[in-house]
């Protein structure tokens, strides 16, 4: 049984090992590179969780592109493995050129709940670039140009990170005083302007405070179908 950690376009010479210390390798696909492990499914646990992350960040820490699979991601060989990449090929390529030379930071928005969570969300809208498919429906979800806001709380922190950020994400959640996370793509050279905006704008934002994690890799920017 194959177990897949991740995506990338060109993989390190080393991959080390996986979360059961079992060697890893590159299969070739589709014009992708996935990195697998050759063990069983791993069990829903925290732990394999968090050994599962570990090989995925230190993957990522190698590869200027990779997107972290989806967790028990496994097959049974290379050809099933092939099989089931080549109908994403175009949209994992696109998520590829997004996230290179990127990491994710997580910024976690609590406080007491408003008016703002009983608001409708305006509906996407199409977005005429001249650009492909897979680049238009990755920047839809992606929210790297104007569209509904799922947080709209945090309209001062994003005006702090104009111009630094490659893509964002929001998601409004329910969780005792957990208002939603925000998902940021930010270049890995520019971790230290980053968390100084975001500390600047935590002031702005209170009574909510912002709690932010990362770098992480970029779990949250593949294709949908892959996450």
């Amino acid at each position: 049984m194959l177990r897949v950690y991740a995506i990338t376009n060109r993989a390190p010479l080393r991959l080390g090992r996986g979360a059961e210390k079992e060697p890893l390798r590159a299969v070739a696909a589709s014009g992708l590179v996935l990195v697998v492990g050759e063990v069983g499914a791993p069990p829903l646990t925290p732990e394999a969780l968090t050994a599962h992350d570990a090989v995925v960040r230190r993957l990522a820490g190698r590869c200027p592109a990779l997107l972290p699979a989806r967790f028990s991601w496994t097959a049974a060989s290379d050809a099933e493995l092939a099989g089931a990449i080549a109908p994403h090929r175009d949209d994992v390529l696109t998520a590829l050129r997004l996230v290179t030379g990127c990491v994710q930071m997580n910024v976690r928005v609590l406080g007491k709940r408003s008016a703002v969570d009983a608001s409708p969300r305006a509906p996407e809208k199409a977005i005429a670039t001249g650009e492909g498919e897979g680049t238009r429906y990755l920047k839809r979800r992606a929210h790297v140009l104007r569209e509904a806001e799922s947080l709209p709380e945090l309209a001062p922190l994003n005006a702090r990170l104009e111009g630094l950020l490659r893509a964002r994400r929001e998601e409004r959640q329910a969780a005792g005083e957990l208002l939603g996370t925000a998902y940021h793509l930010v270049g890995r050279g520019r971790l230290r302007t980053y968390r100084a905006r975001v500390a600047r704008a935590a002031v702005t934002l209170r009574p909510l405070r912002l709690r932010v994690s990362g770098p992480w890799a970029a779990y949250a920017f593949g294709p949908e179908t892959l996450r």
